[in-house]
């Protein structure tokens, strides 16, 4: 398949449905690139390249053992054979999308997507790209078509041009700290988010309640903003990226009870329920 472009402005964004619905480039008049260009299409999708932004539908993060259990059941998936025993970030970005609407500054691309090893149940999930100036919208939306409640998210995993020395800030009023185990639990430390730059060393942070991750370049500022959904970001940086991914639930969060999911953004989505996030991209 061709590459897909639109453009509107300052921006211009170009699309691989048959490649689990990637963005490939975001690239600025002024700016240059905004995203790592994608120019490696030829790859194993459990092994994809650091670069681009992908889907995360129905999950992100490490699924531990590639399992989770539902009422009164436990389903078993296929593990990622390069994550060890883990299942990793969803099938979505695995699968070829299709494009519903195509316009000279809007993409909007689907799949509907069959249960199979790697998630047993159906879903329907939408990406919508529109852009506008030097803003990029993204809406996405992910429908529960399987004939019970399962637990959904969805996030969008973006690869952005940074290096080491590039401030990062974000306004989240919450820090997530992590177990050893990669494993939430109901004792997750929160502490309150301090406004200095975050640090220029590669880590890994998780966040909750914020609105804006901001990247300043020599260029120019990129400014990610979340407007509805989507109340938890993962911003991971190192050499040469840096990831700022805004999801719907706490990474790990299957790996919880039940009843202590709704907590960490992760609730049973009923048949033919919708959950939906929308952010946008600006650079300035």
């Amino acid at each position: 398949m061709p590459d897909l472009t639109i453009n509107s402005g300052a921006l211009s964004a170009t699309f691989r449905p048959d490649l689990g619905g990637r963005l490939t480039r975001l690239s600025h008049r002024d700016y240059g690139d905004v995203i790592v260009p994608l120019t490696d299409v030829d790859f194993d999708p459990l092994d994809w390249p650091k670069a681009g932004a992908f889907p995360l539908f129905p999950f992100h993060g490490r699924l531990a053992d590639a399992r989770f259990k539902q009422g009164d059941g436990c389903h078993q998936l296929q593990p990622n054979p390069y994550r060890g025993t883990d299942a990793m970030h969803g099938p979505a970005h695995r699968r070829p999308w299709d494009v519903l609407t195509s316009t000279p500054d809007e993409m909007v691309l689907t799949l509907h997507y069959k249960a199979d090893p790697e998630w047993p149940f159906e879903f329907m999930a939408m990406q919508r790209f529109r852009i506008c100036g030097s803003r990029l919208d993204l809406e996405l939306e992910l429908t529960n078509q399987a004939g019970t409640s399962v637990p959904a998210g969805l996030g969008w995993h973006p690869y952005f041009v940074s290096t080491l020395d590039t401030p990062v800030q974000c306004n989240a009023v919450i820090r997530r700290q992590l177990p050893v185990t990669s494993q939430p639990t109901d004792g997750w430390e929160r502490r309150s988010l301090p406004t200095a730059p975050l640090l220029n060393r590669p880590f890994t942070e998780h966040f909750s309640e914020w609105s804006h991750t901001t990247i300043s370049t020599d260029a120019g500022r990129l400014e990610v903003s979340r407007h509805s959904g989507l109340p938890f970001v993962v911003v991971h940086r190192t050499t040469g990226y840096i990831c700022v991914e805004p999801v719907s639930h706490i990474a790990g969060a299957f790996a919880l009870p039940e009843t202590l999911r709704v907590n960490a953004g992760l609730t049973a989505l009923k048949p033919g329920a919708t959950i939906r996030g929308h952010i946008s991209l600006s650079i300035s």
